[in-house]
């Protein structure tokens, strides 16, 4: 599932500096393991994904060095 998951983050993130994403949304496409999937995605993208700092919902991606 790395290609859906790969793609989402491109499109989701088009051409904004960061987005704040639902975990679930994620974790449909990433399934038990989306946070390895994530992180392992957004390495190759070259993004940062952190987690909200006020709602634990939520994920932070951001380009490296936004």
């Amino acid at each position: 599932m790395t290609a859906p998951l790969y793609t989402y983050l491109q499109q989701v993130l088009g051409e904004k500096p960061f987005v704040v994403i639902r975990i679930s949304e994620i974790e449909q496409l990433g399934g038990d393991d989306w946070l390895l999937e994530v992180a392992a995605q957004a390495e190759e993208l070259k993004l940062q994904v952190m987690p909200h700092p006020k709602d634990a919902s939520l994920v932070l991606i951001e380009r490296d060095g936004a």
